[in-house]
């Protein structure tokens, strides 16, 4: 496959809406995010440049502007656009609009001119990458772009500094890259430390779980093997997790989103676990989903094996719904939603050179 030559999207993001971002990429990983612009922000763009966006898969870069500079703090690969209601567009993507709370991200919707009954644009960005301070790229001098007041722009593939941009970006990118996901994404500093504590003898301990549960997926029944994961419920840091009742073997799909928090099980008493879907997702999103919601887990012959009901509280409390929410613990935890500040890097770029320097 040839390297991607497409237009740029550029999206204009306050530095808090960064912030929160690159917390929850952080500690999370790559994920689909939500760029919302209101009607009012939309309508600067004009009626051609409104049309006007890049084909899926294209790069788009996140663009803080402060103090006369532009600053690109990272990107995704462009997905779609949606036109959502703003309380879909939080039970959808909560944190992941840039935003802690609810709360504060209905506040930034008026004063951005916005209106709860008013769908608000949505530019989805698949695969993200988030830098951090020594990577955020300021534009050089001469080379900034003219937003005039836009929410975003798209930047055509033949000029320099779209060239310039995509070399540097995913230069960037790339250092942050695990070699050892299968997606070639970051999956964040749980998975991360999880495999660090595991990676010795991880085999051993999944083929022992998958033996209790005798191959099936505990909520389907299935046996296919190659379709079976097996799905940690508390995350670890030390091996005093490594045991079967912090495990329960899980269909591919069906694990993917426990460990996304978009479904949980819990027990209904003290014999019977039951599944838990979440119910703040738009219904097309999980309705195939919902056949489960209640749905008794295949439990293990032996007690001890049982899913440990502290273990699941934890997954409840922490992990599930995890993208309305704050983490376990938070890098963001004391963004000002108030006030949009950036450091001073006014001394990172040395001229107008097109320096890989920030």
């Amino acid at each position: 496959m040839k390297d991607f030559v497409t237009d740029i999207l550029i999206c204009k993001v306050s530095y808090n809406w960064y912030q929160v971002i690159k917390s929850d990429y952080i500690i999370n990983g790559s994920s689909v995010i939500n760029c919302w612009y209101t009607d009012e922000e939309e309508s600067k763009l004009g009626l051609e440049a409104h049309e006007q966006l890049p084909a899926p898969g294209s790069l788009a870069l996140f663009l803080v502007e402060k103090n006369s500079y532009q600053y690109i703090v990272g990107g995704g690969f462009y997905l779609s656009r949606q036109f959502m209601y703003p309380d879909s567009c939080w039970n959808e993507f909560g944190i992941k609009n840039g935003y802690l709370t609810k709360d504060t991200f209905i506040k930034r919707l008026f004063s951005c001119g916005g209106d709860p009954e008013v769908p608000v644009s949505c530019y989805q960005m698949y695969g993200t990458f988030v830098f951090t301070k020594s990577h955020i790229l300021r534009l050089p001098d001469g080379f900034e772009m003219d937003l005039n007041h836009k929410s975003r722009i798209t930047l055509n593939r033949n000029l320099p500094l779209s060239a310039y941009l995509k070399k540097t970006c995913m230069e960037r990118r790339s250092l942050q890259l695990d070699k050892n996901s299968r997606n070639a994404s970051w999956p964040g500093i749980y998975f991360k430390a999880t495999l660090h504590r595991t990676y010795n003898f991880k085999d051993h301990f999944k083929t022992k779980v998958f033996g209790v549960y005798h191959h099936k997926c505990a909520v389907t029944g299935c046996s296919l093997i190659d379709t079976l994961r097996v799905a940690f419920i508390r995350i670890f840091y030390d091996e005093r997790y490594l045991s079967t009742p912090n495990a329960i073997v899980l269909r591919a799909d069906l694990f993917k989103l426990f460990s996304k928090g978009i479904i949980t099980a819990r027990y209904k008493d003290e014999s019977t676990v039951v599944l838990e879907v979440s119910k703040n997702l738009a219904v097309g999103s999980a309705s195939e989903y919902r056949q489960y919601d209640g749905k008794e887990l295949f439990l293990p012959e032996n007690r001890d094996d049982w899913p440990s009901k502290e273990f699941l509280d934890w997954h409840y409390n922490i992990r599930y719904e995890n993208w309305l929410k704050n983490s376990q613990f938070s890098l963001a935890d004391f963004v000002n939603d108030e006030e949009d500040t950036i450091p001073n890097y006014e001394n990172s770029n040395s001229g107008s050179k097109l320096s890989d320097r920030t």
